[in-house]
């Protein structure tokens, strides 16, 4: 701010002025701060309210439309997938295209990275050519997401609670998704002469217009799809004194997809504490703990896919006994978690 000199008068009153001349711009490239005139290298800066105002499993989706130059696609819908991550386009046709991930100075892998709770970053690095990943050699060859967590406030505690429940359903409607049904398809087979329709009548021959009429029906989409649902429950505590600081934090996040069988539990936990001996001395500790279990289904085009059962299935087959058990098909299997 600019110095002023005020003559004292009843009723006085100052108004503080900027002094732009004395202002300049700080990047923080976690590891270290540097002016931005002086920063030769392409940095992007990406903080934590960017990243917690998106409700996703992972991080590196709420990376996505947050930094230039920062390609994030998501690879499957399966929950807990990583995405992928390009900085800059590809950069090898055989090679690997991944960044490397650093966490408050250590190198980790991609699914690590992944899942790491987004409410626990302070802010993200993204550094994008040569100049800016040369401290970290040929490691960095395809750009650096430097990624630095929370740390607590001398003399101030905090606690959040946070809590996040939302559902999912399949995007395709009826009137998109639409199969023969049970009357359509065993006409069609008895038109073929071959399948149920030309053989599944009473006396062992084709089946009569009225035995066709009373098949049962099944809409094997509805039977597969389900609503998916996702919730996160997660509590912070973070504060301290001028010599020691603390964060800790703890999260449990539960997703089932739109198909059974398919979901992600996962639980982690993370401490962060640093005490300053002197004003020249400081140590830290910064841990993380995490378990996570997933449900994976097949995705090659087989009997065991789900996505491929709904249209190999025959919609005259009852998709349960009559006892409530799975029914199975002699042509096809699936496998559902019910």
């Amino acid at each position: 701010m600019q110095t002023q000199e005020v003559a004292i008068k009843r009723n006085l009153k100052i108004v503080l002025k900027a002094d732009a001349a004395m202002l300049d711009e700080v990047v923080v490239v976690a590891y270290g701060a540097a002016k931005k005139s002086s920063l030769t290298g392409s940095v992007e800066i990406v903080k934590a309210d960017q990243l917690s105002k998106v409700p996703v499993n992972s991080v590196d989706q709420a990376l996505q439309g947050k930094a230039a130059g920062v390609q994030v696609t998501a690879a499957t819908g399966r929950p807990g997938a990583s995405a992928n991550i390009k900085i800059r386009g590809t950069s090898s046709i055989s090679a690997g295209s991944d960044p490397l991930f650093v966490i408050d100075g250590v190198p980790v892998s991609s699914a690590d990275f992944a899942a790491l709770n987004s409410n626990d970053i302070e802010y993200m690095s993204v550094l994008k050519d040569a100049s800016a990943t040369a401290i970290y050699g040929s490691r960095g060859s395809n750009g650096v997401i430097l990624i630095t967590t929370k740390k607590g406030q001398s003399g101030k505690t905090t606690i959040d609670l946070k809590a996040i429940f939302g559902i999912s359903t399949r995007t395709l409607s009826d009137s998109d998704f639409t199969m023969m049904n049970a009357q359509e398809k065993l006409t069609y087979e008895r038109q073929l002469g071959i399948g149920r329709g030309s053989s599944g009548g009473a006396n062992g021959g084709a089946m009569t217009d009225a035995e066709i009429a009373a098949a049962k029906n099944t809409n094997w989409a509805d039977e597969i799809f389900r609503t998916g649902t996702t919730q996160s429950y997660e509590l912070n505590v973070a504060g301290g004194t001028d010599a020691t600081r603390f964060y800790l934090s703890g999260q449990y996040f539960d997703q089932d997809a739109i198909v059974p069988g398919s979901y992600l539990r996962r639980s982690t936990l993370r401490a962060n504490l640093e005490h300053k001996i002197k004003d020249v001395v400081k140590i830290g500790f910064n841990s993380s703990a995490g378990i996570s279990k997933e449900g994976l289904l097949r995705t090659d085009r087989n009997a065991l896919n789900p996505f491929n059962y709904i249209f190999n299935a025959n919609p005259y087959d009852a998709p349960y006994n009559e006892d409530h058990f799975l029914q199975m098909s002699t042509e096809h299997r699936l496998i559902l978690h019910l």
